[in-house]
């Protein structure tokens, strides 16, 4: 059986002064005009009953109440004054006759009644509050069902990570490869062998040093030659020697033209173009390589990336499907990995009516804490009707109690009306 609220007693509490009715655990409607009462009853029975929401920063001196409980067949009785320093004394009196005023017997019995879904539903108004609530809402949920949704949720990181890595390669690539100097020349271009025309040019350079060197001692023995020639008559005793030494040489100059007629110059400037031309050449085909990797790596990162999107997709479907078929403790209440949605709609403001967060705040309340069976519910007016029978037929389905606030313009006093049961 549910915690019910079996009597009310409230002295001078905000706008109450002096307030006493037997409920017997029934549900009521609270009827007044602004200001009169309502919520003031309402938070006084929360107060003592342990919540600290209601507290306002100033009190009555003489503030007191009563709150009467049935839990599970025992009579409790909660009681709150206020003392000399303006705080709230609190106390609770067991159904064995003892008195306790510790905050965690208190607790105890009740169990956690604090819970707002207006400040709840605020949250949704920035991303990490949205996150919040799908925290809040998974703390309710049993420890195996959210343990096989955190296994999904990190095979979902890891590979959200693995592809955040990939796509930052591949932005790198495409940066390097849009701002290459080669970015869309001809990347075919093939490198020059540097060392084979070095070798080639060296070939060329020796021969054409041979023949300088053979050409320099021809034209020296031409004019050793001529000098001999003048110096014959002086030196006829020599003349044998140096003819022998003409005709050797004149034999020499005979073998050179020859061979000289044989061997001409190596034309070398074509050479030295293609090797001058060779380093730039090289230094192309060299970045066109690097080019060419980059875009083959880029098309491999692209690819894993595609992979891990559908991977990322499938996880999140598998949680969805979880999701969908697990049996929600909050009827209509879901979630994805970023928001809270209540029959196909986000959790929010802009999107839920008043009276949705009325339900949704009155089933949240009773999943959070299923043995307090009693329910505040504040703007009741703004319930249609079919959204206030199926209430009612909730409350009657939980074996809820409920106090229902409405207002009625111009009722000057508080009215507490009972609720026919359906």
């Amino acid at each position: 059986m549910a915690t019910k609220i079996m009597k009310v007693k409230i002295k001078n509490f905000k706008v109450i002064e002096d307030f006493e009715m037997q409920l017997d655990g029934k549900s009521v409607l609270l009827l007044a005009d602004n200001g009169r009462g309502k919520s003031s009853l309402m938070s006084a029975i929360e107060i003592a009953l342990g919540s600290k929401k209601g507290i306002p920063s100033h009190m009555n001196k003489d503030g007191e109440a009563i709150v009467e409980v049935d839990k599970d067949g025992q009579p409790y009785t909660f009681q709150w004054k206020v003392n000399k320093k303006g705080d709230i004394d609190l106390k609770v009196t067991l159904p064995n006759g003892l008195r306790e005023d510790k905050k965690g017997v208190i607790a105890g019995i009740i169990g956690a009644i604090d819970f707002d879904i207006n400040e709840f539903v605020s949250l949704s108004d920035s991303t990490a509050g949205r996150k919040k609530q799908v925290e809040m809402f998974k703390k309710l949920l049993p420890s195996e069902f959210i343990e096989g949704l955190n296994e999904f949720e990190k095979k979902l990181k890891n590979t959200f990570d693995e592809r955040t890595e990939i796509n930052n390669k591949i932005k790198t690539l495409k940066g390097f490869i849009n701002e290459s100097p080669i970015f869309g020349a001809d990347l075919k271009v093939q490198p020059v062998d540097v060392e084979a025309l070095n070798l080639e040019l060296e070939a060329a350079n020796k021969k054409n040093q041979l023949i300088k060197e053979k050409e320099n001692g021809y034209e020296q023995r031409c004019q050793s030659i001529e000098n001999r020639k003048k110096e014959i008559e002086r030196l006829k005793l020599l003349i044998e020697e140096e003819e022998r030494k003409v005709h050797d040489e004149e034999t020499l100059n005979k073998l050179y033209t020859d061979w000289r007629k044989k061997n001409d110059y190596v034309d070398v400037s074509e050479m030295s173009k293609r090797l001058a031309e060779a380093s730039e050449i090289n230094v192309k085909a060299s970045k066109a390589e690097d080019h060419n990797k980059k875009l083959k790596q880029l098309a491999e990162f692209e690819e894993q990336a595609g992979e891990m999107t559908a991977l990322i997709e499938s996880t999140r479907q598998a949680i969805a499907d979880a999701i969908r078929d697990f049996d929600s403790p909050v009827p209509g209440l879901s979630f994805d990995d970023e928001k809270l949605i209540y029959n196909g709609i986000p959790v929010e403001l802009a999107s839920l009516s008043t009276s949705e967060i009325i339900e949704l705040g009155i089933k949240m309340k009773f999943a959070s804490n299923p043995g307090y069976g009693v329910m505040m519910v504040e703007k009741g007016e703004s319930l249609g009707k079919e959204r206030y029978e199926n209430l009612l037929a909730y409350a009657k389905k939980y074996d809820l109690q409920l106090f229902i606030e409405q207002v009625i313009r111009g009722k000057e006093e508080l009215e507490v009306q009972f609720i026919p049961e359906v």
